[in-house]
C-alpha cells in the first residue's frame, strides 16, 4: 500500500516504549555498525538525513558530533523529533521539506543519509540527483532499502507486517521496491558512484519489543545497505 499517512497518524509513538516503530529503531545498531566501514568518525561533519521521521538517525548522528540536519514531509513527525531532541539536550535542526526539492545549496554536506525511505518514493532518480547536488565532491551517500523479489516480498508483508505485526500494515508496496542493480544504475544516472552493496542479515528476535537484530554481513537479498560517493 505505501501508506504514508501512518507517519502522522502515529507521529505521537516515536519513542514510544512500545512504538509500531522500534523496528525502526532497532535499525540504528548495524546501519551505523555499517557506515563505521567507510566513515568511522562523524565529528563536525555536516550531515543532512533525509526522510528523517521522528529522528531515530538523526540523532544518533548528532551523539556521534555530527551537524545534523533532518528534513520530512510528516511536519507531526518533525515535531516528535524536536520534542524528543530537546530534551535529550541535542542540536539538530528539523526542517518540512520536499526530497525532491532540498532546499539547500549546491554541495552543502560531506554526507546525505537516507535509511528506510527509497522504498516510499514515487521518483527515485529524481531524489538521488537533488542528494547528489547537495553533497560535496566525493561526499559519502548511505542508504538502506528493500530488494524487489519474493522473497522480500514474503519477509515485508507477510512476515513483518501481517504476521510479526513489527511494522504497521500497509507500510510497504513491494512494486517500489528496488533492485541493487537499480540502485547503481540510478547513483550513476545522479553522478555518484556505488562502492558497496550489503544484506542486512537477522540473527535474533526479541518477541517483546517486536524487534529483529541484524547485521550487515550478507548478501542482499532482502534489506540492503550502500553506500556511494559523489563524482
Amino acid at each position: 500500500m505505501n501508506n504514508l499517512d501512518i507517519y502522522n497518524d502515529l507521529s505521537d509513538a516515536w519513542w514510544a516504549k512500545d512504538s509500531p516503530f522500534a523496528s525502526l529503531r532497532a535499525l540504528n545498531a548495524p546501519r551505523f555498525k555499517y557506515f563505521a566501514e567507510f566513515l568511522p568518525d562523524f565529528s563536525g561533519m555536516k550531515v543532512l538525513d533525509v526522510g528523517c521521521g521522528g529522528g531515530f538517525t538523526s540523532e544518533e548522528l548528532a551523539k556521534r558530533g555530527a551537524v545534523v540536519t533532518g528534513i520530512d514531509l510528516s511536519e507531526l513527525s518533525l515535531n516528535s523529533a524536536r520534542q524528543h531532541a530537546k530534551a535529550e539536550g541535542l542540536d539538530i535542526r528539523y526542517l518540512l521539506a520536499n526530497a525532491e526539492m532540498l532546499p539547500f545549496e549546491m554541495s552543502s554536506f560531506d554526507c546525505v543519509v537516507c535509511v528506510d525511505v527509497l522504498e516510499h518514493l514515487p521518483k527515485v532518480p529524481k531524489v538521488l540527483k537533488e542528494i547528489r547536488r547537495v553533497l560535496k565532491p566525493q561526499g559519502c551517500f548511505f542508504f538502506d532499502t528493500f530488494n524487489r523479489n519474493l522473497v522480500s516480498n514474503f519477509v515485508a508483508i507477510q512476515v513483518l507486517e501481517k504476521w510479526l505485526k513489527s511494522i504497521p500494515k500497509g507500510t510497504h508496496d513491494p512494486s517500489m521496491f528496488i533492485k541493487p542493480k537499480e540502485m547503481e544504475l540510478f547513483c550513476e544516472m545522479a553522478g555518484m558512484r556505488l562502492q558497496d552493496v550489503r544484506g542486512f542479515s537477522p540473527v535474533g528476535y526479541n518477541w517483546k519489543s517486536k524487534e529483529f537484530r541484524l547485521t550487515p554481513k550478507g548478501p542482499p537479498i532482502v534489506l540492503y545497505g550502500g553506500m556511494a560517493r559523489s563524482l
